[in-house]
C-alpha cells in the first residue's frame, strides 16, 4: 500500500465491515485518497467486497471517483471479475462507457482478462464492443489475443469482428498470431 493510505483504505481492501463501520463513525473521510488516488470504494471493488461497496455507496461514496490512471471502482471491479460488484455499481450509476489510460472501458478490462459473465453484465447495459482504445483495438481485439473462447463468441455477435486496430489488424489476426484455439470461436476462418 501507499503512503496516506488510511485505515478506511485497508479496512476496505480487506472487507472488515465492522470496522468500516467504526471507523467512519470516528469520523474517517470516506473520499480520502492515497497517493494513487485510489479511494476506499476503489479498495473495495478491487478485492471484490461487494457488502462492503454497498456500505461506503449508502455513506456517500463518490461512485465515479477517479485514481490517478483515471480509473473508477467499476472499472477495478471489471478488471478483476466481480460481477456481483459491478451490478451493484452499475445500479448506483457508475458510468459504464467511462474511459480511462489508453482509452480503456470496463468493458476492454473484462474481455482482456476473460471474465465472460462480467461482458454479458456490461453488454446488457448497453456498452458498446465496438470502442477502441489508442490503440484502435476493440475488446474483441483483446479477447482473441488472450485465447479468451468464451468471450470471443459473445463479443463476435455485437458486429465489432470485422474491426481493424491502427495496425490494420482484426481480432482474428491476433488469435492467429498468438496461436490460439479462439480461432475456432470465429466461425468459418
Amino acid at each position: 500500500m501507499e503512503k496516506r493510505t488510511t485505515p478506511l483504505h485497508l479496512a476496505a481492501f480487506n472487507g472488515h465491515e465492522n470496522v468500516i463501520k467504526i471507523l467512519l463513525k470516528a469520523g474517517a473521510s470516506i473520499k480520502s485518497k492515497d497517493n494513487t488516488g485510489t479511494t476506499p470504494l476503489h479498495n473495495a471493488a478491487l478485492e471484490g467486497h461487494h457488502k462492503v461497496v454497498e456500505m461506503l455507496l449508502n455513506e456517500g461514496a463518490f461512485v465515479d471517483s477517479r485514481d490517478n490512471s483515471k480509473e473508477n471502482p467499476l472499472s477495478k471491479a471489471a478488471a478483476n471479475g466481480h460481477e456481483k460488484v459491478v451490478e451493484i455499481l452499475i445500479k448506483a450509476y457508475a458510468p459504464v462507457k467511462s474511459k480511462y489510460y489508453d482509452d480503456w472501458t470496463p468493458l476492454h478490462h473484462a474481455s482482456f482478462n476473460g471474465y465472460d459473465k462480467v461482458v454479458e453484465i456490461l453488454l446488457k447495459v448497453r456498452v458498446s464492443a465496438k470502442t477502441k482504445d489508442s490503440t484502435g483495438k476493440t475488446p474483441l481485439h483483446y479477447a482473441a489475443t488472450n485465447g479468451h473462447d468464451k468471450v470471443v463468441k459473445i463479443l463476435r455477435k455485437t458486429k465489432s469482428i470485422n474491426s481493424k486496430d491502427n495496425d490494420e489488424r482484426t481480432a482474428l489476426h491476433y488469435a492467429a498470431l498468438e496461436g490460439h484455439d479462439s480461432l475456432r470461436s470465429f466461425g468459418r476462418t
